[in-house]
Parts: C-alpha cells; structure tokens; sequence
C-alpha cells in the first residue's frame, strides 16, 4: 500500500447531506466537516477501534509497530494493558486501531523481527476459545490486496 502524505487537504461540498469526500479522504480525515469548510488534517487523535468476533475474518494493512495502551481502571490486578496497532481496513479503507490478540503479537514477534510487519497486509479470522487454553486461536494470512 502507498504511503499516505503527511497532510490531506479535504473539502465538503455545501447543500449536501453526506460528504463530498472521495473515500481515501475519508480514510485520511474519518470525520465530516462543515458546510464550506476547507481543512488540512495534521495528525488524527483518535481513530476508531477495529472489532473482531469469534469466527470473524478481519483484513488490514499494518500501518506502524505495535504499542502498548494505557491500563484501565477497570482493570484487574496483574493484567496487562492492550497491546494495539495502527491499521487500514481492507474493508472500508479507514485507518483504525486492532487490539491485538495475543496469539498474533506473539506471531509478529517471531516471524516478524524488528517490527517487519509493518506495512504488510493480513487477514485475521479469530476462532473460538478452546478447552483448557488461555487464549483463543487464530487464523493469520499475509495477503497481497489488490
């Protein structure tokens, strides 16, 4: 996948209720804007969150290295905080953070050394959580999207 540029400049187009903007627009801003508004988008601050259920198959393309989240306060003692991922859904083109299963990270970790992840494309299908087994398995793909 293209790099994306640093700023993007997006227009919304007057008199309209949806947005004139085209859906890499969309992926760069996530957001509509005013009527006659004009703006460049510096950097986002929030990004909407990816959710996977059991069964369900996810594609992205992984957009920077892993990082670990804040600790919760509804958290329990010993627990870690998320450990979470800038991505693109194949889906909808929108960049969005993947909390990132721990079967996954681990994967990542091995195959992928020094963060060479980033910037491949995968399809993630988590399965349901087996008998006796702390986290439940996964299904991972590299893919090439088209």
């Amino acid at each position: 996948m293209a790099s994306k540029p640093k700023n993007q400049t997006v227009e919304n187009e007057p008199a309209t209720e949806t947005t004139a903007m085209t859906i890499s627009e969309k992926a760069s801003a996530g957001i509509s804007l005013p009527n006659g508004v004009t703006a460049t988008v510096v950097r986002k601050i929030t990004l909407p969150l990816l959710k996977q259920e059991d069964g369900e198959t996810v594609c992205f393309t992984v957009q920077g290295p892993m990082f670990t989240g804040k600790k919760l306060k509804t958290q329990k003692e010993g627990e870690q905080p998320a450990t979470i991922v800038n991505v693109i859904n194949a889906e909808n083109h929108m960049e969005m953070q993947y909390l990132v299963p721990a079967v996954l990270k681990d994967s990542w970790e091995t195959d992928y050394p020094d963060n060479t992840y980033v910037g491949k494309s995968f399809a993630c299908q988590k399965l349901p959580k087996r008998e006796g087994k702390r986290h439940k398995d996964m299904n991972i793909v590299e893919v090439e999207l088209s």
